[in-house]
């Protein structure tokens, strides 16, 4: 079930293609597959289209943590907090 979730996605951003939830849920899906350009990328989309999205920041953290890159990883769990300060996943991946 879990592989037509992008797809689902998909069809919900071609009915509302300036949904920036959409883009970071796709994005924290394309996490769980193992996809995390794919993720970085709506993650991207996501934050361009709601800078103040926290989840966006949290899940583009994570895919940047997953490609060995813990900068970029640390930056955006510092924005997400910085966003919403009771997001305790973005604080324990932060560490």
């Amino acid at each position: 079930m879990k592989r037509t979730y992008p797809t689902d996605y998909n069809h919900a951003l071609r009915l509302n293609a300036k949904s920036s939830k959409t883009y970071s849920n796709r994005g924290a899906v394309y996490n769980d597959l193992k996809e995390y350009l794919k993720a970085i990328n709506d993650c991207n989309k996501a934050i361009n289209l709601d800078p103040k999205l926290s989840g966006a920041y949290f899940h583009r953290g994570l895919a940047y943590a997953k490609l060995g890159n813990p900068q970029k990883a640390l930056a955006d769990y510092n924005k997400a907090i910085n966003l919403n300060p009771y997001d305790a996943d973005a604080y324990l991946q932060r560490g």
